[in-house]
């Protein structure tokens, strides 16, 4: 049982090892409904993120895409209270997992106060 428990614990900290943060303000909030991207996507960049691994990038900003379903309707809101009061928000994603276009999946946002 202990040598599972110490095998999970090393697995999530491989997942997390490879995630990336940054911290700034909400520069694009982008919707899509297309087969490139995908039905109902969309990505936002934050200024300041300028490189994630492999992640695609879009006027030198890191495009995260947020998926089209009830997190990323949580996501969306987020970014777009953030873009509209102009408060910092802190985003992570994981530069091995991405999406359509090459587009890093957003993890997590969360406003930086």
């Amino acid at each position: 049982m202990i040598k599972r428990a110490a095998l999970l614990i090393l697995c999530i900290a491989a997942q997390c090892a490879s995630a990336q943060v940054a911290v700034g303000t909400v520069k694009t909030i982008r919707g899509h409904d297309s087969t490139l991207w995908g039905p109902d996507s969309n990505f936002i960049t934050v200024d300041g993120f300028t490189s994630a691994g492999s992640c695609a990038t879009q006027d030198g900003l890191v495009t995260m895409t947020i998926r089209g379903y009830k997190l990323g309707d949580r996501q969306t809101a987020i970014a777009l209270l953030a873009k509209t009061t102009g408060k910092m928000v802190r985003v992570s994603v994981d530069p091995t997992f991405a999406g359509p276009g090459a587009s890093c999946y957003l993890r997590w946002i969360e406003l930086a106060e």
